[in-house]
């Protein structure tokens, strides 16, 4: 399988994870994590940039 495809795969998954967290977030607002909220912020701007990048390794030929 050529690395392209791997990322692109790895990209949706990624993506399909964070679109079902989000789901889950709007349906449970009582939910919290343990750590602070700028924790929580830097942890959802890396998921976004490797998110991202899978999606760009995936397109580079």
């Amino acid at each position: 399988m050529k690395k392209s495809k791997i990322f692109l795969i790895m990209g949706i998954l990624m993506l399909v994870i964070a679109i079902a967290f989000f789901i889950y977030a709007l349906n449970h607002p009582e939910a919290s994590f343990l750590w602070s909220l700028t924790a929580t912020y830097i942890f959802y701007i890396v998921y976004l940039i490797v998110t991202l990048l899978m999606f760009i390794l995936a397109r580079k030929k």
